[in-house]
């Protein structure tokens, strides 16, 4: 297995605890392969604690409940966010409706909620909002 297949599998077992998903690396990762989704591993320190997933201008973090508070979110912001930004014009993500870190953090980050469903907000991050983490 490559470094990069080695990292992808990490921060999608990372971003799968952070979101207590019952499912497993071998179920989702080839599914998230298979639809086009970019996996960016986050790291604390030298550790792979979380991961970032991205696909035409939808985008999802999750972090392992240990690292929630502790992990520097700035580089990720303005190395994966921004970019992925300036690239759609738009990003839209979505929180579970009792998920209250996941909303406060997609609010802080300028996300600014659409419509819900039974389950989920939904939320939008358009190219003019203003860029808290410059």
């Amino acid at each position: 297995m490559s470094v990069y297949n080695t990292e992808k599998k990490e921060s999608l077992e990372r971003f799968l605890d952070g979101v207590n998903n019952i499912s497993t690396y071998e179920t989702i990762a080839p599914v998230l392969c298979e639809q086009g989704w970019i996996v960016h591993p986050v790291y604390f320190r030298t550790k792979i604690v979380g991961g970032i997933v991205e696909k035409d201008g939808e985008i999802h973090t999750s972090i392992h409940p240990d690292y929630q508070c502790r992990w520097n979110p700035r580089p990720y912001i303005k190395s994966i966010l921004y970019p992925a930004l300036d690239k759609y014009g738009v990003l839209y993500s979505d929180a579970e409706k009792r998920d209250f870190k996941s909303i406060k953090w997609l609010k802080r980050l300028g996300f600014e909620y659409i419509r819900e469903d039974e389950d989920r907000f939904f939320y939008v991050l358009r190219g003019d909002a203003e860029r808290r983490w410059q």
